[in-house]
C-alpha cells in the first residue's frame, strides 16, 4: 500500500509549509503525477508562546484530516479490483455497455466526437482533468463551425462527465474528475419567431390600424425593438447624397448608437419626410402585443408571440440568408457577440427551411 504522510518544510521567515507526501507518484485529481504536494498551510517552525502552539495544534487537525481523506483515496485506488483490471480498457467501450437504447444516437455523438477529439483509444487511465477541458473546447470548436447546435454539444458534454462519474462510482478510475469540471449550461432555442410563410400570411391579412400595421412591417425589416419604434424620429433617418437612407439612433435600451441602412421595403414605410416620431400614434408595448395576438388569430397563425419576436424573426430570417455574424451583431446593437450567436445556435437547432420576408 502507498502510505501518505506528513511533512514539515521550514522557510526561512520561521514558518514551516505542510506537505502530503507519498510512498510512490500517484496520480492526483488534477491528472498529474507527483511524490508530494504542498497543502499551502503554514506553522510556525518554533512556537513563541501559547498563542502560536495553538494555531499550529489547529492548523495540524486540519492537515491530519486532509491526509486521512487523501489515504482513503488512494486505498480505494490501489485495492479497487475492478480498478486494477479495467484502467487499461476502452472508454468508448464502456460508453457502449451503457447506452440507453432511448439516447443511443446521443452516446453515439459522444464516441465520434471523442475519437475525432483525440485520435487515439481513450482508456480509463487516460482520463483526468485536462481530458475533461480539451474535449470541452474541441466541442466548443464544432459550435464555432456551425457543425452542431450549442445544446447539441452541451447534451453530449454534460453525459460525458455522468460517465465519468459512474465509472468513479464502478470503483473503475480513482477519482471522480467530473467535479473538477463544471458542466455547460443548456441555452434555450429561441423559439418566438414567425417563418417565411407565416410572415407572408400576416403581412396579407388586412389590419385596421395602418399605424401599427406600418410599425410592425418596419420591425420585420429592421430588427428594432419597440421602444425604439415608439422613440424613432424623422431625425434619426438620415438621407444620404448617394441615394442610400440610414438609420441612425441611441437605442433606448442599452444607450448604444445603432447603424442600419434601410433595404426599400423599411423606406417605404416612412411615408414621407418630415417632423416628430415616425410612427405617430403607435400603441404602447401592453397594447401593442395586444393588437399583435389579434391581428395573429386573424391571419389564423397560432402562435404566442409578442412584439418582440418581430425582432427575433428579423434576425433568424438574417442568418437564414447567410449574413455575417457580425454584422448581424452591428445590425441588432448587441454589445456582445455571444448574444448574436443564439441565433445561430438556434436555427441550427431547428434546422430550419431557408425563407426570406417579402
Amino acid at each position: 500500500m502507498i502510505k501518505v504522510s506528513l511533512k514539515l518544510v521550514d522557510k526561512p521567515n520561521g514558518m514551516s509549509t505542510i506537505y502530503l507526501v507519498y510512498g510512490k507518484a500517484i496520480t492526483l485529481p488534477d491528472g498529474s503525477r507527483k511524490k508530494s504536494e504542498s497543502m499551502k498551510i503554514e506553522i510556525y517552525t518554533t512556537p513563541k508562546n501559547p498563542k502560536e502552539k495553538k494555531y499550529n495544534n489547529k492548523l495540524l487537525e486540519i492537515a491530519e484530516y486532509v491526509r486521512c481523506n487523501r489515504q482513503l483515496e488512494v486505498i480505494r485506488g490501489v485495492y479497487g479490483i475492478k480498478n486494477i483490471d479495467k484502467m487499461e480498457d476502452s472508454f468508448l467501450d464502456y460508453i457502449d455497455e451503457k447506452i440507453d437504447i432511448c439516447q443511443s444516437d446521443k452516446y453515439n455523438g459522444i464516441k465520434l466526437s471523442l475519437k475525432n477529439c483525440f485520435n487515439k483509444t481513450i482508456r480509463f487511465k487516460d482520463i483526468n482533468v485536462n481530458l475533461c477541458e480539451e474535449f470541452r473546447v474541441y466541442l466548443n470548436g464544432l459550435v464555432n463551425e456551425g457543425r452542431y447546435s450549442s445544446n447539441t454539444v452541451t447534451s453530449y458534454f454534460n453525459k460525458f462527465l455522468n460517465l465519468i462519474t459512474s465509472a468513479y462510482n464502478e470503483n473503475i478510475i480513482p477519482y471522480d474528475y467530473s467535479q473538477k469540471v463544471p458542466k455547460m449550461k443548456w441555452e434555450e432555442p429561441i423559439k418566438e419567431y414567425l417563418t417565411e410563410q407565416e410572415v407572408r400570411k400576416l403581412l396579407s391579412t388586412p389590419y385596421p390600424n395602418k399605424v401599427f400595421k406600418r410599425g410592425v412591417e418596419f420591425a420585420l425589416n429592421t430588427g428594432l425593438r419597440h421602444s425604439d419604434i415608439l422613440d424613432l424620429k424623422h431625425s434619426h433617418i438620415n438621407y444620404q447624397g448617394d441615394g442610400n437612407i440610414i438609420l441612425s439612433k441611441v437605442i433606448v435600451k442599452t444607450g448604444k448608437t445603432l447603424i442600419i441602412p434601410l433595404n426599400d421595403a423599411a423606406v417605404n414605410l416612412i411615408i414621407k419626410k418630415g417632423e416628430g416620431q415616425v410612427f405617430k400614434g403607435f400603441p404602447d408595448n401592453n397594447r401593442a402585443n395586444k393588437m399583435l395576438k389579434e391581428w395573429l388569430e386573424k391571419a389564423k397563425i397560432s402562435k404566442a408571440l409578442t412584439f418582440h419576436g418581430l425582432r427575433h424573426t428579423f434576425a433568424m430570417t438574417a442568418v437564414a440568408r447567410g449574413i455575417d455574424i457580425y454584422a448581424l451583431k452591428e445590425l441588432m446593437g448587441h454589445a456582445s457577440i455571444e448574444n448574436t450567436l443564439i441565433y445561430r445556435r438556434s436555427f441550427l437547432h431547428f434546422n430550419s427551411i431557408y425563407y426570406t420576408i417579402p
